[in-house]
């Protein structure tokens, strides 16, 4: 939320508008990150729990 706040309204806070646009983004790119691993490890339980069966 707060991003999108300052992508629309960074022309009024300078370099703090694009310094936290930036963290924003490496934010971002973080927990996308760390989604693909969840979801690499969900499917992998998935099938160790399709073997016990």
């Amino acid at each position: 939320m707060a991003f999108l706040y300052f992508i629309n309204q960074r022309q009024y806070y300078g370099r703090q508008g694009i310094d936290m646009e930036t963290h924003c983004r490496g934010m971002l790119h973080l927990y996308e990150q760390a989604v693909k691993g969840n979801m690499e490890m969900a499917d992998s339980h998935r099938k160790l729990a399709a073997e016990i069966k």
